[in-house]
């Protein structure tokens, strides 16, 4: 209402159309105070509403000034608790109905605060179109709104008058000596409950907590009580919280026989905790948690494909409090790459990697050894089983290189006088890179010791080692055996001297001697006085003996054992002769074996 009162009836009209309700109210109540009294019921009547008239009137008695300290309610809804708190200067007790912040229209809130004596006095207001107003049965009926300072000071007068013309016989304050027979008001002892905590934690794994408490105690003569919490939730009930903390109001109120009330107002915060997403790695991945990852739940972990968890180390962790209430995770396990064994190399074979930790992944290459061929994969990978994709024992070495066969030729010499010899050889040499004892298989028909004559013999050999290897042009081979005549052209004995022959091995000798006072002159450092015909056909060393002559001093070369004394025709000159070279053979006969067939197998 913003406008002027300019007469006691505008004000008259202004108040009924502002407590139309409260006026009837107040009337009803006085008149049935006095029912049996019809005159004084109109007189309390006429008493009440100048009450109203000057607590109307009075209730617009703040300046300009005033006016701007209270703030104007713009919601047609609900009041908020802030203004009727900033308004009354007291505190919100209890409400029937509020969000904590509000109270929708037509709902009412109870204020306790101090009066001018000290004690503690409890208001009820009712929201009614945005606007809070005392409720009927309180001391005053002031709504708390903003508008223009209404100035009726004047009126004040006449409402005394009016109310002295039909109060004066006292009858008119036989309420207040009622009133004064009611007792004291219902009043809580103590507020908010003792057991009441201002912050709930949950239990680990819950989100809820159970949250009871005991009544405060009250004085008076209580004929109801009530409890009213935010969320419809009761005393011992399940209060269900969240990260942040969950707020819950609840409100404790007691009446008596009048519809006296106290209220005891007060509220606390549910909390329940939990831990973030736990963090993943390269290696690592989360695979399932439970209570979605609430205080005391547990994530299990799993590596990827290559890795593992290491033997005795935990796939699981916690979320724990920490200092100051922290979540976190109790230490998240690692993996590790996994790894295979060492491979085994083949027989005859070898195997090489690119890692010798053998972890996942790591390719190895199988090798064989010089003569040997791979059979099987050449390539092992190590997999996430920690196995070989192509095991070792798959792959083989084989032999694969043919055994070598080495023959050699031989000249074999006619016995003397004949024209035939036996046949003599050096079995081939066989070599191979795993059989060491193979021997050559002979395949043509004849055999050692066979008597041939004068010419060419071919024996052929061949030979396979127990893998089956053979080449033709490496493991076969053949010896060639020449049986031959020697023949070199006639010697003549040395003048003043005397010559003999022989045969070695079925090779012509012939020794010269010297007559005694005679000797040969130097002709070489090879010639030791005999000739010996080789497979050329040419004496050797020299083409003939060199004469025997008279020595001068230091040109003696011919042994002493080659000195003979007498005529060479005397018989026993000749014996003594024979017997001589003889013996002179006897120890020379390494050298005559050499000097025939230099570097050759010239046996018989």
């Amino acid at each position: 209402m913003d406008a002027k009162y300019t007469s006691f009836s505008d004000a008259l009209r202004a108040g009924f159309s502002f407590r139309l309700s409260q006026v009837l109210c107040i009337a009803l109540r006085c008149s049935r105070t006095y029912f049996l009294n019809i005159r004084m019921g109109i007189n309390y009547l006429h008493i009440c509403i100048s009450a109203f008239l000057f607590l109307n009137i009075s209730g617009h008695r703040k300046n300009e000034n005033d006016n701007q300290k209270i703030p104007l309610f713009l919601s047609r809804e609900s009041c908020l608790l802030s203004d009727l708190v900033n308004a009354t200067g007291g505190d919100v007790t209890s409400c029937d109905n509020s969000d904590g912040t509000s109270v929708p229209y037509h709902h009412w809130c109870d204020v306790k605060s101090k009066t001018e004596s000290g004690h503690n006095s409890t208001q009820t207001y009712m929201c009614e179109w945005g606007a809070w107003g005392r409720d009927l049965g309180t001391s005053s009926d002031a709504q708390i709104e903003a508008g223009r300072t209404k100035r009726f000071f004047w009126l004040l007068i006449p409402v005394l008058v009016f109310s002295f013309l039909y109060c004066r016989d006292g009858r008119c304050f036989r309420k207040e000596s009622s009133v004064q027979d009611l007792g004291p008001p219902p009043s809580y002892t103590y507020c908010p409950p003792s057991k009441i905590q201002a912050e709930y934690y949950a239990e680990r794994r819950q989100t809820s907590v159970t949250v009871s408490w005991t009544e405060p105690s009250s004085t008076g003569n209580v004929v109801g009580r009530s409890l009213i919490c935010s969320g419809n939730m009761t005393n011992g009930g399940s209060f269900r919280g969240s990260i942040d903390g969950q707020n819950y109001y609840c409100t404790h109120t007691i009446t008596d026989s009048y519809g006296r009330k106290d209220s005891c107002y007060f509220g606390f915060k549910v909390f329940y905790c939990a831990c973030t997403e736990p963090s993943s790695s390269a290696t690592r991945r989360k695979r399932e948690c439970t209570h979605n990852m609430l205080y005391g739940s547990e994530c299990t972990f799993e590596c990827i494909d290559g890795y593992r968890i290491p033997i005795g180390a935990p796939v699981k962790a916690t979320c724990e409090k920490g200092e100051s209430n922290l979540m976190n995770w109790t230490t998240l396990p690692e993996c590790e790459q996994k790894s295979c064994p060492a491979p085994f190399a083949p027989a005859n074979g070898y195997v090489s990697c690119r890692s010798q930790t053998y972890e996942f992944d790591t390719e190895c290459y199988v090798s064989c050894n010089k003569g040997y061929r791979l059979e099987g994969s050449s390539v092992i990978i190590c997999q996430s089983d920690e196995k070989w994709s192509n095991t070792t024992k798959a792959a083989r070495c084989i032999d694969d290189e043919p055994p070598v066969i080495t023959c050699t030729n031989h000249v074999v010499y006619a016995v003397r006088g004949t024209s035939y010899a036996p046949l003599d050889w050096t079995d081939p040499l066989v070599t191979d890179n795993v059989d060491h004892s193979l021997k050559a298989v002979k395949l043509s028909g004849f055999n050692k010791g066979d008597v041939v004559k004068e010419g060419i013999y071919i024996i052929q050999y061949r030979v396979t080692d127990t893998a089956g290897n053979y080449h033709p042009l490496l493991s076969e081979c053949r010896v060639t055996v020449e049986v031959k005549l020697v023949s070199c052209p006639p010697l003549l004995p040395p003048t003043n001297g005397a010559m003999t022959y022989d045969s070695i091995n079925s090779r012509p000798l012939y020794v010269m001697l010297c007559q005694s006072g005679f000797d040969i002159p130097v002709v070489g450092r090879s010639f030791t006085g005999r000739l010996s015909c080789q497979d050329s056909g040419k004496w050797y060393p020299l083409d003939k003996f060199p004469d025997c002559k008279r020595p001068t001093w230091g040109d003696m070369v011919l042994l002493a054992e080659l000195i003979y004394k007498g005529n060479c025709a005397d018989e026993k000159i000749k014996a003594d002769i024979k017997e001589a070279v003889l013996k002179y053979l006897s120890t020379i006969a390494d050298d005559i074996e050499r000097s025939i067939c230099p570097g050759r197998n010239c046996k018989f």
